[in-house]
């Protein structure tokens, strides 16, 4: 039986997420489309003919960018965007807006990634733990 889980994403939640995507948009001069949260990822990019080009994961991180080495990302969500890159040759970039700017990740199939247990334990919810991947910091760039 399926039991819902409760959602946690707040409309101050998806209002910085809006005000992400806007900053991509105008950087890459793309129009950014909200998916739908059955396809666990946030964003579908497309240049000015309309023509996908990206698939993009947005977070938000209370913290400097350089508090920790690496960010977390569900390999879950990490494993549709590469799906996206290698069936439908989209671009997958990781966007963290960190509380001194906003980063990016752009995915390359020649980087490897730890995976391990984690997530939030804040909510006393076990299902906020899940395999999850690291991605260096030093990997990312500011927007």
């Amino acid at each position: 039986m399926f039991v819902s889980r409760p959602l946690y994403e707040s409309r101050k939640d998806l209002a910085h997420e809006k005000y992400v995507a806007k900053k991509i948009a105008t950087a890459y001069d793309l129009r950014l489309t909200k998916m739908h949260k059955k396809l666990s990822i946030d964003f579908m990019a497309f240049d000015k003919s309309g023509r996908a080009v990206a698939v993009i994961e947005v977070k938000r991180r209370h913290n400097r960018h350089t508090k920790y080495p690496t960010i977390i990302l569900s390999l879950m969500k990490f494993n549709r965007g590469v799906e996206f890159y290698n069936s439908n040759k989209l671009n997958f970039i990781f966007v963290v807006e960190f509380d001194d700017g906003i980063f990016t990740y752009d995915y390359s199939p020649e980087d490897n990634f730890e995976i391990c247990y984690g997530g939030r334990t804040d909510r006393n919810d076990s299902q906020d733990l899940e395999p999850v991947i690291q991605i260096p910091i030093s990997l990312m760039e500011q927007l």
